[in-house]
């Protein structure tokens, strides 16, 4: 039995009800004749928050009430496309006006200025969104009047707001400085880890108990991000749940992890029956996977995320037929993640830029040389990971137009230097790797934009840096968060500079001393 998560829904309304609270939003809507409609999902949501937490206690022993939440979580996840939908073509049309506004509550803004004037084919768009704003009211009036039957129980006020609130959410983020204790604690978790064995159809469950307090997180913080769990696991996911947790939550975490059991077992030369609902999937590769292994996803319109799970250890190269990429893909019009690592994929489609809700790009250990042009309109992509793609040249000249990019891997890569726009994604943390191009091209100074790197990176080809001043401007010492910084000189080109000048460049280059 599926059991709807209180943090799920809750999360997904209070975001919508953020959004049409906004003053932007109520002024773009009625310029363009919908401000009777969105009013309509306010007081409908209004309504329906005040039963959520009723409902989802009642769930778990009437069938009614989880349809109707299952019903209404599936109607979040589509008026939450819309938004995007709304957001996507404002950045779209003027990606650059939007570097300094990361959050999603800001980048409405551009929509309502570009409203004023638009073109045949925007009116086009805006005749296409006003059916699908008016039939998300419909469901929306029904979803809520069939709840008048359900018996549910209003909770206002502090009560509310009491339901709502729990500890607060966990991250995999290791910020504790200093941790004292408890190394032989850790060392006993990642010995048990390192003697489980992988199953297809299986998993275990290693259980650290204690008091609150006693640091039960910090421990499990220490192993996830630990190296040699990094190394022994292909994925890893760190998942946050709420106090109140038993069996039946259990199930809830269970259908959004990596590990949901599914009766269905995708061959090579097989075929199964996926329910067309289904917006989260993942699959384990094989040697050779031809396409009528993919045959049962092709209907799936609402799928969100499309993972292949490396978990066969008998072979170290996979192959997978082009009409994946070519004609599969794109029939994912919802996709956000879309991981397609270690398959032999030997070229990209340019279709891939049309997944404009795409948010999660790993092509790692692919063969391809170049990445189309148009991955550079995936205006909410934030993280894009190409690690080992050995044959890859070079990165898109118009890379800075992904905007909320946080996440750039290119580390086993053959790239030859940087792309100039690199330096306009101010919101970058991690980049694996930087390449000094050759004067005139992208130069090292541009480092100084990307002010929230932290981690690893590897800067290399230095010895194109030839102007001290540039090595100054990259500003390294006020980038708190890098923990490590490798610089690599070509053996080639070594004592072409002299010596007193690429002296003064490496220290110039001096990181921040953390």
């Amino acid at each position: 039995m599926e059991i709807i998560g209180d943090a799920l829904l809750s999360t997904a309304i209070g975001f919508l009800f953020d959004k049409l609270a906004s003053s932007d939003l109520i002024k773009y809507a009625r310029e363009e004749n919908v401000y009777s409609e969105l009013k309509k999902w306010e007081k409908e949501l209004l309504s329906i928050r005040q039963e959520l937490n009723d409902a989802e206690e009642k769930q778990t022993t009437q069938a009614a009430v989880k349809s109707w939440l299952v019903d209404l979580r599936d109607l979040a996840y589509d008026m939450e496309d819309i938004l995007d939908e709304f957001a996507y073509e404002a950045m779209r049309r003027n990606p650059m006006a939007q570097e300094a506004e990361a959050g999603r509550s800001r980048v409405l803004k551009l929509i309502f200025s570009c409203s004023i004037s638009l073109s045949p084919a925007q009116v086009l768009r805006n005749a296409k969104m006003g059916p699908k704003i008016r039939e998300i009211t419909g469901r929306l009036q029904d979803i809520s009047a069939r709840k008048t039957g359900l018996g549910l129980e209003k909770v206002t006020g502090a009560a509310a707001a009491s339901a709502m609130q729990g500890s607060p959410p966990t991250t995999p983020v290791a910020y504790e400085p200093w941790v004292y204790g408890r190394d032989e604690d850790k060392k006993v978790i990642l010995d048990l880890l390192g003697k489980v064995e992988p199953y297809e159809n299986n998993f275990c469950v290693i259980s650290i108990v204690g008091m609150r307090g006693v640091g039960k997180t910090t421990l499990a913080r220490l192993v996830y991000n630990d190296e040699t769990a990094a190394n022994n696991f292909d994925l890893r996911a760190w998942v946050c749940v709420s106090d109140v947790f038993g069996v039946e939550n259990f199930r809830e975490l269970l259908s959004r992890s990596f590990f949901q059991s599914s009766s269905d077992n995708l061959e090579s030369n097989g075929q199964s029956t996926i329910s067309k609902g289904t917006r989260h999937s993942s699959f384990i590769k094989g040697k050779f996977d031809v396409f009528k292994k993919f045959e049962s996803f092709q209907d799936l319109k609402l799928l969100r995320t499309f993972v292949v799970l490396p978990m066969h250890r008998t072979f170290t190269e996979s192959y997978v037929t082009s009409m994946v990429c070519d004609r599969l893909v794109s029939r994912f019009p919802r996709l956000r993640v879309l991981s397609l690592s270690e398959y032999m994929i030997f070229e990209l489609p340019g279709s891939v830029g049309e997944l404009k809700h795409l948010r999660y790009l790993n092509l790692s250990f692919a063969q391809i040389k170049l990445l189309p042009d148009s991955v550079t309109n995936l205006y909410y992509l934030e993280t894009l990971i190409l690690s080992s793609c050995e044959n890859l040249t070079s990165l898109p000249s118009k890379i800075g137009n992904l905007i909320k990019l946080r996440h750039l891997s290119v580390d086993g890569c053959s790239l030859q230097d940087m792309p100039q726009q690199i330096g306009k994604l101010k919101n970058l943390q991690t980049l694996s790797d930087f390449i000094v191009g050759k004067c005139g091209s992208f130069r090292i100074k541009e480092l100084k934009d990307l002010l929230h790197l932290r981690g690893e990176i590897c800067i290399s080809k230095l010895e194109n840096v030839v102007d001290v001043q540039d090595a100054r401007e990259a500003n390294l010492k006020t980038k708190l968060n890098i923990k490590k910084l490798s610089m690599i000189w070509s053996k080639e080109l070594a004592g072409l500079c002299d010596a007193d000048t690429e002296m003064e460049i490496l220290l110039s280059l001096q990181p921040h001393t953390n």
